[in-house]
């Protein structure tokens, strides 16, 4: 069926580009000079006020061009409208008052009805042509430029739509200028790594909380751990976590008022929700059924088949009485793992019987041969006890970042876990050490490959900065995160990264991102550093410094129909969600 593709406001707009340049533009900024090189077109439209106020919402214009085979359209994305007056032309401040005020009173008068206005709008293209066939609209990418004095028109809502919607796909918000949901692949947003910028209060754990329950009734398979540094996640998740979900921290947990206490609730939630009352009855809820655990960063010592061969190799190397044996022992142990096709990391407690059996029958024959009086014989006469002795920990024990890595994978866990983590060193450690067991876990198993995980950091700058050091662990956790964020995907770990300041974050991670949301950033650096890692025009940037609280400029590589479009919209109210659903849980 065909559909109406292009909105000329009833033919009161008129358009033709004026001009089309390459611009490139440099800054110097806290962390050094940002280059950005990008095309600009200038479209000049009779002046009307419907069309200049139109124009100041987001919109796309498709440029006419003549091609060798068909006609076809470019699209471009207008993001700068400026009203024209000729008289603007030649006036100068170093005229006298009286011939300004002549020309401003023209200026003034001729709006809208003098032939001497205009409309400059500032455009920067999406690299996509449009070509119809029976009233029907098809996009794909372009190389092509436009040529100057074509004609340019309004793309419609419908044909905003097709060049943009999934069909069938989740909204994640309102597509800002047509007042349409923005329907997108959520499997892709979270296959492909994505991040959240925008200053404090821009509305971030708002957007991804919102994210994270598309993400999770999309994908019923799906389970995510959040990392929350600020405590803001339990609050904007909490119908979720309070059927299902539980919450690990480093601070005493074990009753509501401490619960609670060390979480932000926003002062706006508690009045919808007239009081604290249904927040402790949720609360009191989780923390009852022993959801709400503490976490300890230290790992409880265990050895492990890499510290035996270790010990081994090391008593080949002294050259000592046992030397020679000692290395016969290495080689057949290392033999033992290849046949076995075991994980020298893994706890001697933790491998299978047959394989304990056969290190044990190793370490025997190593005792049988050593003198009494050689060192390395206590050595392996512990050892041995220690495998005849050995067992699984309980998984009773007190969590740590290791244990929850394998906790997550398992049947037994939560779709929903939230790590709650407020001091950054404890942070950055947890973190380093739930990723690489993570990873290694994935590797090592085919079985825990194919279940798949989405890690959420907030405060992300805290976890993957520019520059590091060993002493905060800031070097650990940055290539733990890294590693995440380059080979988690091929093992279905993926990762959503939330920060304020894109300057301080590792660059080599921001080019591992497919998709990103971007709010207000006062810092025009800030912006610099997303337009260069990202390719994008910075006047579209620039436009995020006029955005309210919850609206956002979306762009992404693979979640929407079309790839690397930027979209501004409106995020859901996560806040609204909660409250509704808690009051609903409450009715019934």
């Amino acid at each position: 069926m065909a559909i109406q593709i292009f909105d000329d406001l009833d033919k009161t707009f008129e358009g033709r580009l004026r001009e089309h340049r390459i611009i490139t533009k440099s800054y110097r900024g806290e962390r050094g000079e940002i280059t950005v090189t990008s095309a600009t077109a200038i479209i000049e439209s009779r002046f009307n006020f419907s069309v200049l106020d139109r124009l100041h919402d987001p919109c796309f214009i498709a440029i006419e061009r003549e091609t060798a085979n068909q006609p076809t359209y470019l699209i471009y994305e207008a993001v700068a409208p400026a009203a024209t007056h000729f008289q603007m032309l030649g006036m100068d401040v170093a005229m006298p008052t009286i011939v300004r005020k002549e020309f401003l009173d023209t200026i003034s008068k001729g709006w809208g009805k003098s032939e001497e206005t205009w409309i400059d709008i500032v455009a920067v293209p999406t690299r996509h042509k449009m070509e119809t066939t029976a009233g029907e609209p098809a996009f794909e990418r372009s190389k092509l430029t436009p040529l100057t004095g074509a004609k340019v028109h309004l793309l419609s809502t419908e044909a905003v739509k097709r060049f943009l919607c999934v069909e069938k796909g989740p909204s994640i918000g309102t597509l800002l200028g047509f007042q349409m949901p923005l329907t997108i692949d959520i499997g892709d947003l979270v296959r492909y790594h994505s991040g959240t910028f925008g200053y404090t209060g821009s509305g971030k754990s708002n957007l991804t909380s919102c994210l994270i329950r598309k993400a999770l009734e999309d994908d019923s398979t799906l389970k995510v751990v959040v990392f929350d540094v600020a405590g803001e996640y339990v609050i904007h998740l909490l119908d979720l976590l309070k059927e299902e979900g539980e919450v690990f921290s480093t601070e005493e947990c074990d009753d509501v008022d401490k619960f609670l206490s060390s979480q932000v609730i926003p002062e706006t939630l508690e009045e919808k929700l007239g009081g604290s009352k249904i927040l402790e009855q949720c609360a009191n809820r989780i923390v009852d059924s022993g959801r709400v655990r503490p976490i300890s960063l230290v790992k409880a010592s265990e050895i492990t088949l890499e510290y035996v061969i270790a010990k081994l190799q090391e008593a080949a190397a002294s050259e000592r009485a046992g030397a020679v044996q000692a290395r016969l022992a290495v080689q057949k142990l290392e033999t033992l793992i290849a046949t076995l096709r075991l994980n020298p990391r893994i706890g001697l407690s933790k491998i299978p019987s047959d394989a304990k059996e056969a290190i044990r029958a190793i370490l025997s024959d190593l005792l049988s041969k050593l003198s009494e009086r050689t060192a390395l014989r206590a050595d392996a006469a512990s050892l041995i006890e220690y495998l005849e002795t050995a067992s699984p920990t309980d998984e009773g024990d007190l969590m740590n970042p290791h244990r929850l890595a394998r906790h997550v994978l398992s049947e037994k866990s939560p779709r929903l876990s939230i790590v709650y983590l407020p001091e950054p060193d404890d942070a950055r450690l947890a973190v380093s050490n739930f990723l690489r067991s993570l990873l290694m876990l994935k590797k090592g198993s085919s079985a825990t490959r194919k279940k798949r995980l989405l890690i959420v950091l907030d405060e992300a700058q805290e976890f993957i900065p520019d520059r590091t050091r060993m002493d905060d662990y800031s070097d650990t956790s940055n290539r733990a995160v890294e590693s995440l964020l380059r080979h988690g995907r091929k093992y279905r770990a993926h990762c959503w990264l939330s920060t304020q300041r894109v300057a301080h974050l590792n660059v080599n991670a921001l080019h591992q991102l497919h998709s990103y949301f971007v709010s207000v950033l006062p810092r025009s650096y800030d912006r610099w550093v997303i337009a260069e890692a990202f390719s994008l025009n910075t006047a579209i940037l620039d436009k995020t410094t006029d955005l309210d609280i919850g609206e956002w400029l979306f762009v992404s590589y693979k979640a929407t129909q079309q790839k690397n479009i930027p979209t501004f919209i409106k995020a859901p109210d996560n806040e609204e969600i909660v409250v509704a659903r808690l009051k609903q849980d409450l009715i019934s």
